[in-house]
């Protein structure tokens, strides 16, 4: 879920297979098409602000990661990363 200020806009569900001590990379990819237009503007915002406004602007991403074993036991692990 990337948050704005007025209001989220919800992300497309991914799943990837990684082997053990792998890394993986996800692509975010929003769930509606107008949603692209305004998070990129709200990054856009963010990279031109002067410093003293940056802070307020951040453009962040609520993720959620479901992590499931061989064995099958399921790990839900929540990360908010910053959109650039």
């Amino acid at each position: 879920k990337v948050r704005t200020p007025a209001k989220g806009h919800r992300l497309k569900a991914r799943s990837l297979t990684v082997t053990k001590g792998a890394t993986g990379k996800v692509r975010l990819v929003l769930a509606r098409t107008g949603s692209n237009r305004a998070v990129l503007r709200a990054v856009r915002a963010w990279r031109r602000a002067p410093k003293s406004q940056k802070k307020r602007l951040v453009v962040k991403a609520l993720v959620r990661f479901t992590i499931r074993d061989a064995a099958g036991n399921t790990l839900v692990v929540r990360r908010t990363v910053r959109l650039t």
